[in-house]
């Protein structure tokens, strides 16, 4: 990057020298000369960000290739309600799900905004543990916004997570150290070229150089996004695949009379809060979706 920077500055003072020259006049400073450096550097250290991030993906995506699920997604699709919940959304969607499910097979039912148990857990024993979770937790009527907190629900989510992370299709529990690692030594890739810069401009008040204060802080939360993102190349390509899949029951669903099995895939694959009220009356209950926005009543 210094050498960068002094290329910049040479080019400029040339460029001014090379003028006076040609004019035949004495050199005369020419305020245009430090906005031209100082765009140089902007654009350099632009290009350094978008470099650092390509690099940081590229080698996230290739310690990916070991994992147990990089290739052959569209022939091991996913099946489990469960497991694709937990791939969209994670353990949270997982509970909305396990909600769903127990609504429409008549296991729990929706009184006043809350979900209460009409079937005793112990019954379920070939059902997922995330159902069994859910009618733990709503034993005592409990509304959606405590339901999606509620330890219990939560952990009973953990298994389907759990065999997402063995099929490489999220990241390693253990993944975040190294993540976070990942990410210090980027931000010190970023910042170590942006000291200097951020120098210049406070010394000399360069009218571009401010720029870098924005930028740095960009390309170190575009790094840090795909830090802390769980979800594996694989990942996208399978929610991709699975989207182009079930694409004809979502069709069904939303013309109405769809089996209640479909009605779970449907949520599971494209999000349980996107269903069509009539498929599931009681659950847009139990979550009802914020009221619009003025600015979106006004588009």
């Amino acid at each position: 990057m210094r050498a960068t920077l002094a290329g910049c500055d040479g080019f400029a003072k040339r460029s001014a020298w090379l003028q006076a020259r040609a004019g035949g006049g004495a050199l005369v400073y020419d305020p245009r000369m430090d906005f031209d450096t100082d765009a140089c550097l902007l654009g350099a250290y632009a290009l350094w960000g978008l470099c650092v991030n390509l690099a940081l993906r590229a080698w996230l995506r290739r310690a990916e290739r070991g994992s147990a699920a990089t290739s052959g997604v569209e022939r091991n699709l996913l099946h489990d309600p469960c497991e694709i919940a937990a791939l969209r959304g994670g353990a949270q969607e997982v509970v909305r799900l396990a909600a769903l499910a127990t609504l429409l097979r008549g296991q729990a039912q929706v009184q006043g905004g809350r979900l209460l148990a009409v079937e005793s857990p112990t019954l379920l024993v070939h059902r997922p543990g995330a159902e069994r979770a859910v009618l733990e937790a709503c034993a005592t009527p409990i509304d959606g916004t405590a339901l999606l907190a509620h330890p219990g629900a939560l952990a009973g989510a953990q298994a389907a997570m759990h065999a997402l992370r063995v099929r490489g299709l999220l990241a390693p529990g253990d993944a975040g150290k190294d993540r976070r690692a990942t990410f210090a030594l980027v931000a010190l890739a970023l910042a170590a070229p942006a000291a200097p810069l951020l120098l210049r401009f406070v010394q000399d008040g360069g009218s571009v150089l401010g720029a870098v204060g924005v930028l740095g802080p960009a390309a170190a939360g575009f790094a840090w996004q795909a830090c802390a993102d769980p979800q594996t190349g694989a990942a996208v390509r399978m929610l991709h695949a699975l989207g182009s899949t079930h694409a004809a029951a979502a069709e069904r669903v939303q013309r109405g009379g769809a089996a209640p099995e479909d009605v779970l895939l449907v949520a599971a694959v494209f999000g349980a809060q996107n269903l069509p009220e009539p498929a599931c009356p009681a659950f847009a209950a139990l979550f009802p979706l914020p009221p619009p926005s003025i600015a979106a009543d006004a588009g």
